[in-house]
């Protein structure tokens, strides 16, 4: 992994809410000299240790009172599209994503580009995958799909288990 780090760019993927504490947690065990470029949706703060590198937002599509089915969609494709320009503008050479559904729009044309990835389910996750989970492992877009309790290991899924994360 420290390979990959000093290679080039690493695009970190914060979410918004828990995932921010753990992002935050996450970054704490690895080093600072790296090139961090921090994704996070733009409707959320943005946490004091982003100060280490370059700071992104993407617009959000997932909002709970949402109904009907076009305006998710719409937002969905406006997020894939400003996905889709920063990742080409930046070409990390890995990406992190942190269980936020905005790690699918990241993913996509991250995979597309050939960086590596690193999908870590939540630490909530605790009996089954979230539903990016299931989408990420479903499409392989992640290299590394890791989980953080040894319940939801699954060799054939390729869900690993390496120990807690944060």
């Amino acid at each position: 992994m420290s390979k990959v780090l000093a290679a080039g760019p690493v695009l970190f993927l914060v979410g918004g809410g828990g995932f921010v504490w753990e992002a935050g947690s996450l970054l704490g065990g690895l080093p600072q000299s790296v090139d961090w470029v921090f994704v996070l949706p733009d409707d959320s703060v943005t946490p004091a240790w982003t100060r280490v590198g370059t700071v992104h937002k993407l617009p959000t599509f997932a909002q709970r009172s949402d109904r009907g089915f076009l305006g998710p969609a719409l937002r969905f494709l406006h997020c894939a599209l400003s996905a889709w320009r920063l990742v080409r503008r930046v070409r990390p050479r890995l990406v992190i994503c942190m269980g936020s559904a905005m790690a699918v729009p990241v993913l996509v044309p991250a995979k597309m580009l050939g960086s590596t990835s690193v999908f870590i389910e939540s630490i909530t996750r605790t009996s089954e995958l979230s539903r990016t989970g299931k989408l990420v492992n479903c499409l392989r877009l992640a290299d590394l799909f890791l989980v953080q309790w040894p319940e939801l290991a699954d060799e054939q899924l390729g869900c690993r288990f390496e120990g807690t994360v944060l």
